[in-house]
């Protein structure tokens, strides 16, 4: 914290302190969103001005500050050392008696209990640094399993191919010096700043300590019915394998009527957490309100049957639930290709033998390879505790060098899957049903369309792509999800800079995978035009319709006078035009206005979206007001809803569901766009109304519910 960590660091307006400063800042973030009360941290300084330490009355430990004790640290900790964490004015102390009264502090805090002790040093290398006692403090570091990180600020660094250009050559003994001192001390680290500050761009995932989800027995037959030479049991553990991990969440907060002069830091704001109280009430028009308060202990459980309630009580209800206990059976065996990919897509488990008894272990072992040798998967009924419901899970095997046995992913059940009739990309059924087209020159691609689809989709195969040091392009380890580390690293960044206008952009690795690969991307370039070329691609730009009253504007250089007498001849024109034409019976419309809604817009039934669209477009463009526009909008909804009926009556089944579904979200989007989600509204409500009546060929209550999700 001396004169020269004042300095710039590579002509960034940034010094080397407050550089160096982010990544203790970041770790220190990292412990306190962790809350875990072992996660301790003290800070001490080194040249400062002060002189605050255990051995100040010694010679040798001036100018070193201890600014933070030993502590688990939260915000206003971070805060307030912040204020401390700035350059002094001179480079006296030692940075070796700096790294004694650290060890002291820790030796004073954790005693002989089971820490894992870290001294984490950042220096620029250029103040002082007495070595004549090093053997001693090797000793001590060694001797209390300390281990001691030195991350030095433009230090040169041949694995990372970082050298500093102009060193002072007192810097470069300092380097040297401090690398031997580091070398003799076990399990430590001399490093350039520059690799620890570039690790913070790469998320850290957050290790889990496995936790046990069952023990007992995995079983193939039924040891109640088979005489025990039939049954195979053996004994497993089941671990978590993979879990959804889940991004922060904010909780709700209420203003409290603290006066915001006397607020010193965010952790003492005017904010306060908000606790939920629920309360029950019925009617009875004897009590307060013509209601009544309930206790919760009084409530009953009661299943709902259409409009009436069917009470059950709680002895009952655990009397009609299905009985089961811990267990883990083997039902059968399936080949893996019957299993489909989608199925796996839930947490899985690992399966091992149990700890401890080598006969468990080689028989999950055999268990597993006896799968992988005939490529098939297990089926089993897997209970993880008493009482809980049955799942059905997939046993799959899993041989690395240093665990053999099994992983588990659960199956779902008939009523979980959700079955949808789509229809096929590559032929078409009759009305009739009795003939399947499988060449069509506008419904279906072409063998040459299909040739060039499959040429793109293996120009744009990832398996051949490699990155650095003929690694992988994408690999799991480095694809993260982008709102759980993103919203962290928000959270920390504005909790530290109390700069909470400034939200900082998304780290690159984070949006890393966002984009195709740019190598992909060159060099499928003519595969993907011959596609555009064969399906006559063409891009489309669709801009928001906004209904504003175009302003005027003036035109210079024009004879005002002649432009008066003109318009005054037009008026004059046109008034006794149309005094001629205007009949004098009340309420009557005009000609022009008569013959405007008894127009009768086509649409072509073979290509209903893009035809809507232009004539929307005609009629935005044509309309003088508002009112005539929405007018002429509304005629083009109920003709396009009459043409969808007309070919929901002719259609065989559900054969124009998808096209019927279609032509209605684009109606819904033109709506949205041109501001008149009412017309669209009241078009659908008409259709609707129909369909529920079974006007439109009897009940279509698929159809309904799909129009009704739009």
């Amino acid at each position: 914290m001396g004169r020269e960590m004042a300095r710039g660091h590579d002509s960034k307006e940034v010094t080397d302190l407050n550089w160096g400063l982010q990544y203790i800042y970041s770790e220190i973030s990292n412990k306190i969103l962790s809350g875990r009360k072992t996660d301790v941290v003290g800070l001490v300084g080194v040249h400062t001005d002060t002189t605050q330490n255990m051995f100040e009355e010694e010679s040798g430990f001036e100018h070193i500050d201890i600014i933070t004790p030993i502590q688990q640290f939260n915000l206003d900790t971070l805060l307030e050392a912040k204020k401390q964490l700035v350059p002094n004015s001179d480079n006296k102390g030692d940075l070796i008696s700096g790294i004694v009264v650290a060890v002291q502090m820790i030796k004073l805090y954790t005693k002989a209990l089971k820490y894992i002790r870290n001294i984490v040093v950042l220096t620029n290398g250029q103040g002082n640094m007495n070595l004549g006692d090093s053997g001693g403090i090797i000793k001590q570091l060694n001797e209390n399993r300390i281990i001691l990180k030195v991350m030095g600020v433009d230090f040169d660094d041949e694995e990372v191919d970082y050298f500093e250009e102009d060193k002072p050559e007192h810097k470069r003994e300092n380097e040297l010096k401090l690398k031997e001192f580091v070398d003799r001390c076990e399990d430590s680290v001399f490093a350039t700043y520059k690799e620890a500050r570039d690790s913070l761009d790469i998320p850290k995932v957050k290790a889990v300590n496995p936790v046990r989800a069952f023990q007992g027995n995995l079983v193939l037959s039924d040891p109640e019915q088979q005489p025990p030479q039939r049954v195979m049991s053996i004994g497993v553990e089941v671990f978590p394998c993979t879990r959804r991990a889940t991004a922060m969440t904010a909780s709700s907060y209420a203003m409290s009527k603290i006066e915001p002069a006397t607020i010193s830091t965010p952790s003492q704001n005017n904010l306060q957490a908000v606790k939920w109280d629920r309360q029950y009430y019925v009617n009875d028009e004897s009590g307060i309100g013509g209601k009544k308060e309930l206790d919760r202990d009084t409530l009953e459980n009661g299943y709902r049957y259409g409009s009436e309630i069917v009470y059950i009580t709680k002895e009952e209800e655990e009397a009609i639930m299905f009985p089961t206990s811990a267990s883990l059976q083997v039902i059968g065996f399936v080949n893996k290709k019957s299993v489909p990919p989608y199925m796996l897509m839930g947490h899985t488990d690992y399966i091992i033998g149990q700890r401890g008894n080598n006969r468990d272990a080689v028989a999950i072992s055999a268990f597993a390879r006896a799968l992988f040798e005939t490529d098939n998967f297990g089926l089993a009924r897997y209970v993880n505790k008493d009482g809980k419901d049955p799942q059905i899970v997939v046993l799959m095997p899993y041989i690395r060098a240093e665990l053999e046995g099994l992983v588990f992913c659960q199956l779902p059940f008939a009523e979980d899957e959700r079955k949808f009739i789509l229809p096929s990309l590559t032929s078409l059924e009759t009305r009739s049903g009795n003939k399947t087209v499988t060449t069509h020159s506008r419904l279906l691609p072409t063998k040459e369309m299909l040739d060039a689809m499959d040429d793109y989709v293996d120009a744009m195969d990832l398996s051949k792509l490699k990155g650095e040091d003929d690694e992988p392009w994408l690999t799991m380890e480095e694809c993260f999800n982008p709102s759980i580390h993103h919203i962290r690293n928000v959270v920390k960044e504005c909790a530290v800079s109390q700069d909470y206008g400034k939200i900082p952009e998304p780290l690159p690795i984070l949006t890393r995978f966002s984009q195709p690969a740019e190598e992909l991307t060159e060099e499928a370039k003519p595969q993907l035009e011959l596609l555009k070329h064969l399906f006559d691609i063409k891009e489309q730009f669709r801009e928001a319709k906004k209904r504003k009253t175009e302003v005027t504007v003036g035109q210079t250089g024009l004879d005002l006078d002649a432009l008066l007498e003109g318009e005054l001849e037009v008026k004059l024109e046109s008034s006794q035009t149309l005094s001629s034409n205007v009949k004098s019976e009340p309420g009557r419309q005009t000609a022009s206005q008569s013959s405007q809604n008894s127009q009768q817009l086509s649409l072509d039934p073979e290509n209903i979206c893009p035809d809507f669209i232009r004539t929307l477009n005609k009629i935005d463009t044509k309309a003088t007001s508002d009112e005539e526009f929405r007018s002429g909008a509304t005629n083009l909804y109920k003709q396009t809803i009459t043409l969808l009926e007309e070919k929901l009556e002719s259609s065989k089944g559900n054969d124009a569901y998808n096209e019927i579904i279609g032509v209605l979200q684009t109606m819904r989007e033109q709506a949205d766009e041109m501001e008149i989600p009412d017309v669209f509204t009241a078009a659908k409500g008409q259709f609707v109304s129909k369909l529920e009546r079974g006007d439109l060929g009897g009940q279509k209550n698929v159809l309904v519910a799909q129009i009704n999700s739009i």
